[in-house]
């Protein structure tokens, strides 16, 4: 019995270390590492937080982890408050025959400045007739309300 007790600790002391070398923002976004300075990302944050609530050491890492990978900032230019005022829309002409997964994804691409994956399951397509059906369809799916 006790060496089943030893076997199951040494496993969940394992897991938690591991948990400790790759830390909560470095798995979500391994696409910020390298990050040097930005806007700090509340998720991450938070999970982090959430890390040192429960566990210390593991908790502490994560965010040592993060600060050190740069995964903890947010991308530049990017903030997680959204305005759905219409202010910062941009209306782009497009060809009807590149109204296509690969025609949008280039346009978007090309005004974003990287790039855009609409089959990506994070991203949400919706067809708009006006802009007031775009600040509708942002609110709604950003949970900000109309």
């Amino acid at each position: 019995m006790k060496k089943l007790i030893k076997h199951f600790v040494g496993i969940l002391l394992l897991v938690a270390l591991v948990g400790c070398m790759t830390s909560c923002g470095t798995i979500i976004y391994p696409e910020r590492r390298g990050q040097k300075t930005g806007h700090l990302d509340g998720v991450v944050v938070l999970l982090d937080g959430i890390g040192c609530l429960f566990f210390i050491l593991p908790g502490v890492a994560a965010f040592i982890v993060d600060f050190q990978t740069g995964a903890i900032y947010l991308p530049p230019g990017h903030s997680r408050t959204l305005d759905t005022s219409g202010n910062n829309f941009v209306k782009v002409s497009v060809n009807r025959r590149d109204l296509n997964r690969r025609g949008i994804e280039r346009v978007v691409s090309s005004y974003m400045g990287r790039p855009i994956n609409i089959s990506d399951e994070r991203m949400q397509v919706n067809q708009v007739k006006s802009s007031e059906d775009l600040r509708v369809a942002i609110a709604s799916v950003s949970g900000f309300g109309e």
